[in-house]
């Protein structure tokens, strides 16, 4: 017997029933029960509690006590629960795929939900807080960033960026109000999505006709092709950067594709599905303009993709990770089926500078028919 508990007196003798009353009410809520010398601790803390309270009420009906010790267990086990997950969280956290930094200060707002942040070593991200887009948004940011960067269309980097309470504060974003959902477990920080700014001497306002790369028409089919693969509703941003003298655009803003970030909806589309997106270039005019895009998007490596994606904040994907392999493995349906997913396109006039399949059917290359 420890001397503690001889310090309790009689109240020893009530161990065993506060005992089986964890386990009886633990193991009926969604809590995990703690182990049993856990539980003792905790046990025997509410008693030095209730005693303290018993001396200095001269009144203290032994219904009031019960009520105290079950909410002092059950705060003591409440508090266990939360450092557990924690520090598990912080653990993926930091096992995720894609670059993870410290936001160090604000420096103004950009757009509608997006805020120029500096981090460590002076870079600055364009950061996007969870709350203010739709429950899937960042992670099909993620997504949709990494497969066009497969696919080789030049896309801005990502970073997971830390943000804490006083710089969200600072960028006018209401913490209070949304950290509970945003990040029911962290009280200090918010973990948000950052878009590196990608440096330009051109006005990112209007193409640089005179000075683009000759590569920026293939990159645009690309785009097109990405868009019809991945249903975008809303077109990417272009920055455009210097490259060799001429300049070449980055994308940025995947956040609309998988139907406007609408899993649900993705998941239900068909081959046939309308295509939200326009063709960003109004130069594809063939087939092969498009097959070799097609050949891009199936050697990408989806499960590296879906890795990258579950290691993310669960919050960004509505905190259901098994709706993530579902997307990819629809993702992986839809590339199988690229080549009919297009040819409809075509034959509904999608493409509206290329002629009719129906007067060119004889054209279509082998492995187009559906």
């Amino acid at each position: 017997m420890r001397h503690e508990d001889i310090l309790l007196g009689p109240e020893f003798a009530e161990l065993p029933f506060w005992s089986e009353w964890i386990q009886d009410e633990f193991n009926a809520g969604p809590i995990d029960t703690p182990s049993a010398e856990s539980c003792l601790d905790f046990i025997r803390a509410a008693i030095k509690l209730a005693g303290r309270i018993r001396r200095c009420s001269r009144h203290f009906p032994s219904s009031l006590r019960r009520r105290l010790m079950e909410a002092a267990i059950l705060y003591q086990c409440w508090q266990r629960q939360k450092a557990i997950v924690e520090k598990a969280r912080h653990r993926h956290i930091q096992s995720c795929c894609i670059p993870h930094f410290e936001a160090t200060d604000f420096v103004r707002r950009v757009g509608r939900g997006e805020y120029l942040m500096t981090i460590s070593g002076e870079s600055q991200y364009e950061v996007k807080f969870p709350e203010q887009h739709s429950k899937c948004a960042l992670a099909t940011e993620v997504i949709g960033t990494e497969l066009a960067r497969a696919m080789g269309i030049p896309t801005t980097p990502l970073a997971l960026i830390n943000v804490c309470r006083r710089l969200a504060t600072r960028a006018g974003f209401a913490v209070d109000r949304h950290v509970s959902r945003a990040n029911p477990t962290f009280d200090r920080e918010l973990h948000c999505l950052g878009l590196r700014c990608v440096e330009s001497q051109a006005d990112q306002n209007a193409r640089p006709e005179r000075f683009i790369h000759p590569r920026t028409a293939h990159v645009e089919i690309g785009v097109t092709v990405f868009n019809v693969l991945t249903l975008n509703t809303v077109q990417q941003r272009e920055v455009f950067r210097p490259v060799e003298g001429r300049y070449e655009p980055v994308f940025k803003d995947f956040n609309h594709s998988l139907n406007d970030a609408d899993w649900a909806s993705f998941l239900r589309a068909g081959i046939r599905e309308p295509i939200p997106c326009p063709p960003l270039s109004f130069k594809i005019k063939s087939y092969e303009q498009l097959e070799p895009w097609i050949r891009r998007a199936e050697q990408v490596n989806l499960d590296q993709i879906c890795e990258t994606a579950v290691k993310l904040p669960c919050e960004w994907y509505d905190n259901k990770p098994a709706i993530v392999a579902a997307v990819i493995e629809k993702l992986h349906e839809r590339v199988t089926r690229l080549r009919a997913i297009l040819l409809h396109a075509i034959r509904s006039n999608y493409f509206e500078n290329m002629r009719s399949c129906r007067a060119t059917k004889h054209k279509v290359p082998r492995g187009w028919q559906q």
